[in-house]
């Protein structure tokens, strides 16, 4: 298995779609709109998932983001599950938070998470001191 790339998706998400076997939908940066409330506007340019070791429904692998082109508004990138290219499943906290300064932006999701119900996409937003970005 090899490393999927990315194309455009709309608004402020990056999104993964998965199922049996893997389905990759898009995933880009989407038009800067300013935030009254000071939460960052930048979004992750890309986002790519490697699935090393494919069993049925149950993902093994790593997500890779590529950062924001502009990264002075935001101090981390929020990696959710989602139902939909836009849609953060209901009732679910973040998978993880990576900070900007890291060297990589990885993270190795394993089959101990557990998908859940609805799940079908990999969300990717930013965060500073101030909130989350919107969307």
């Amino acid at each position: 298995m090899g490393r999927s790339k990315f194309g455009s998706v709309v608004l402020f998400s990056c999104a993964l779609g998965f199922s049996v076997p893997l389905t990759i939908l898009g995933c880009g940066e989407a038009d800067v709109i300013k935030e009254p409330s000071g939460a960052p506007v930048a979004t992750a340019t890309a986002v790519s998932f490697e699935d090393t070791a494919p069993r049925g429904s149950m993902l093994d692998g790593i997500i890779s983001i590529s950062r924001a082109a502009d990264e002075r508004s935001l101090t981390h990138y929020v990696i959710y599950w989602g139902s939909d290219a836009q849609t953060v499943v209901p009732g679910t906290q973040p998978i993880v938070s990576l900070s900007k300064v890291l060297p990589d932006l990885t993270f190795r999701i394993t089959p101990i998470y557990g998908r859940p119900a609805g799940a079908t996409h990999f969300l990717v937003k930013t965060k500073n001191e101030r909130g989350e970005m919107a969307g």
